[in-house]
């Protein structure tokens, strides 16, 4: 049986809610992060998931982004406020987020790996994150 992209979006999401990755990162969204009334930015570490392809031929296979945000740190460089990613929690996160996402998340055959990673930041909002790509294929 083939899935659709919400039925994948769901098994990545519960398999990140009851992994370790979960454990440390609570809020998980899809496809985009919410931003406060004000048009802010949310406080605190959060997950978005993305499906980027989703083909269907003789075997399925998927590709899944998973984005992991985590707030930037604010250092003084020459008596001007800076914002740096905070590498030392965007390290530990990424590991975990590694150990995490593999395996067999669900009993049909579904397969679950980390195909790359990089760490992004963006101009518009006080983050950086590590942007993870993934494979979900059934054998």
């Amino acid at each position: 049986m083939s899935l659709t992209s919400l039925e994948i979006y769901s098994i990545v999401e519960e398999w990140v809610k009851s992994s370790s990755l979960g454990d440390e990162v609570h809020n998980i969204y899809i496809d985009d992060y919410p931003k406060t009334p004000s048009n802010r930015s949310i406080k605190g570490e959060f997950i978005v998931i993305n499906v980027l392809t989703n083909a269907i031929e003789d075997e399925q296979v998927s590709t899944v982004n998973l984005n992991l945000y985590v707030p930037d740190v604010s250092i003084r460089m020459n008596a001007v406020a800076q914002r740096q990613p905070d590498t030392p929690r965007l390290k530990e996160l990424t590991r975990v987020a590694y150990d995490s996402l593999k395996g067999y998340p669900t009993f049909e055959r579904w397969y679950f790996d980390v195909s790359s990673e990089v760490i992004l930041r963006e101009e518009g909002i006080p983050y950086s994150f590590a942007s993870i790509k993934l494979t979900f294929k059934k054998y």
